[in-house]
């Protein structure tokens, strides 16, 4: 995943006070080629369904369950979610982790 672009094992900081457009920013920052994608992705979609339709987020904050990825029930994540999934509530840096996924319909 690293030789992707798509893994940091570095330390991030992200701000509690962010909104998703400045957390989507950072994650920019982390990931270029990931967001490459996504952009070009978002643009077909956006271009099948016309702008009549509301503007799905391009990224979402995943939970780690057991062995399990979930998707977080939060369409627009702040920084403030950003703490709240990182792991434990007193986790260390080095034990805090984020994971973050995508949704894309598939043509049939």
């Amino acid at each position: 995943m690293r030789n992707r672009g798509c893994y940091v094992d570095e330390y991030v900081n992200f701000n509690h006070g962010w909104i998703y457009g400045r957390i989507t920013q950072e994650l920019r920052k982390l990931f270029p080629k990931v967001f490459e994608y996504l952009d070009a992705e978002d643009s077909k979609q956006a271009q099948a369904v016309g702008s009549s339709q509301e503007r799905k987020p391009l990224w979402r904050l995943l939970n780690k369950t057991g062995q399990s990825l979930v998707t977080v029930d939060i369409a627009f994540p702040t920084g403030v979610d950003l703490a709240k999934h990182k792991g434990r509530e007193k986790a260390s840096i080095t034990e805090s982790h984020l994971w973050f996924g995508m949704f894309m319909k598939l043509e049939s």
